[in-house]
């Protein structure tokens, strides 16, 4: 130990007091697959990182949602957010974004959510009928080609008669300058 310098001195007293106890290593093969890396940094004075990357040492991974968070997240979400879902869970709040996405969740704060009238179901019913296909996948989120282009085909028949941008947005569950991008590529198209 005399032989090292400060530097490696200083070096060795970092690895030798950031090594995992047993009991911290207990706690991770015990709860991390139930309770996840959020919780674990609760009870272990460590980062998520560190908790993932030691879990992953045991072959350990977290990647599935239970029947009971996938209930959890769909009674939950639009009413509390993704950070109350993310804290009661255990999980990261991406993670929950993601999978509310893949559920088609939105934030009860109106995250975009479709809000058409009757004069725009009846221009989506009109363009979802032309190219085969059902009105909620013209408004929903899917971005598949065929359904993105009836979607920006409803904008254009929309701004004909006089919408705003914000208000076709609105009606789209779409932000304005989505609108504003599909009109534009719709007007190259055409040229």
């Amino acid at each position: 130990m005399s032989d090292l310098t400060v530097a490696e001195r200083a070096a060795l007293v970092v690895r030798l007091r950031n090594r995992w106890t047993p009991d911290e290593d207990a706690l991770v093969k015990t709860h991390f697959r139930e309770r996840g890396a959020e919780w674990l940094c609760t009870v272990i004075p460590r980062s998520r990182g560190a908790i993932v990357h030691r879990a992953s040492v045991f072959g350990l991974v977290r990647t599935f949602w239970t029947k009971d968070e996938i209930a959890f997240l769909l009674a939950n979400y639009e009413a509390h957010g993704p950070v109350y879902v993310a804290k009661q869970l255990g999980r990261p709040l991406a993670g929950v974004r993601c999978y509310a996405y893949k559920c088609n969740l939105f934030v009860a704060r109106g995250d975009n959510k479709p809000n058409p009238n009757s004069r725009t179901r009846k221009i989506v019913a009109e363009i979802a009928s032309e190219i085969g296909c059902a009105p909620e996948d013209v408004i929903g989120r899917r971005r598949n080609p065929v359904f993105v282009l009836a979607r920006w085909r409803v904008a254009r028949a929309l701004r004909n008669l006089g919408y705003s941008l914000p208000k076709i947005g609105q009606q789209l569950g779409r932000d304005h300058t989505s609108i504003l991008n599909g009109l534009r590529r719709l007007e190259e198209m055409a040229a």
